[in-house]
């Protein structure tokens, strides 16, 4: 019950993976069942006892478990730092840009409600950054229609069909961007 999955995940960190497997299925659980707390709590224990032991193969998915009822909840920012967390954990996954890119888009909800120039600057600077290092990427395609959807917003239009005109016949935002 209730109890038993508190206390499972209270003991995550000094049991075996084994046991954070167990915590990581109770999280899940917790997480359909939309008792997000619990779900939270048990990710980051996970987490946590992970990292601590040096498992990178069960802290990725805590991490981004955790990072993604983070994001569901509203809480944009813990939920950019749990997913950019797990970038460097994925180096070897063919996924990591799309982690790098919802760590991105978490941070550009914070920036946006927030009202910050500087960080919007910096925030703008970062997603340019990422769409050219991962031209062919779609996460890079979708990090582009964000950035000139954010100049336009700003009344920069030359610097946003700038920004259009970057994107190639076969970029999934082509019609996006030129509609």
């Amino acid at each position: 019950g209730r109890r038993a999955a508190r206390t499972l995940v209270a003991k995550a960190s000094g049991q075996s993976t084994g046991n954070l497997e167990v915590v990581l299925s109770v999280a899940d659980e917790r997480t359909l069942q939309r008792r997000f707390p619990e779900a939270i709590q048990g990710y980051q224990a996970a987490m946590a006892a992970a990292r601590e032991r040096g498992n990178a193969k069960l802290e990725l998915p805590a991490t981004l478990r955790l990072g993604a009822v983070l994001q569901a909840t509203g809480e944009y920012a813990q939920a950019s730092e749990a997913v950019a967390r797990a970038v460097p954990l994925a180096v070897q996954d063919p996924e990591q840009p799309r982690y790098a890119w919802l760590a991105l888009w978490n941070r550009m909800q914070v920036v946006d409600a927030s009202g910050d120039t500087e960080a919007a600057g910096q925030l703008e600077r970062e997603l340019l950054e990422f769409e050219e290092r991962l031209p062919k990427r779609p996460e890079s395609s979708e990090a582009r229609v964000a950035r000139v959807a954010r100049l336009l917003r700003a009344g920069r239009s030359l610097e946003a069909l700038e920004g259009t005109l970057k994107a190639t016949p076969t970029d999934p935002a082509q019609e996006r961007l030129t509609s």
